[in-house]
């Protein structure tokens, strides 16, 4: 699966399973009880067109990994 599809099924699960729920057990499996929604709002259009918007003109990144790095690099970005 590519990164994108991983993303996809990870929002899909938090609109569609209990309260929004992701847990999983001990053996890293997923294991929430599926939600009661009858049209569950998955994907709200004009909010994440207007986060895009913000991020974009707000030179905003979204980075993943150790929040060690991130810390560190954010550091060496305001001395410069």
């Amino acid at each position: 699966m590519t990164d994108i599809e991983k993303a996809a099924r990870i929002i899909y699960l938090n609109k569609t399973c209990f309260n929004g729920l992701f847990r999983v057990n001990q053996a890293g499996q997923f294991n929430s009880p599926y939600g009661k929604y009858k049209n569950p709002n998955i994907v709200n259009t004009p909010v994440v067109l207007a986060m895009s918007k913000y991020f974009n003109e707000n030179n905003i990144k979204i980075i993943d990994g150790d929040y060690k790095n991130a810390l560190r690099n954010r550091l060496i970005l305001l001395k410069e």
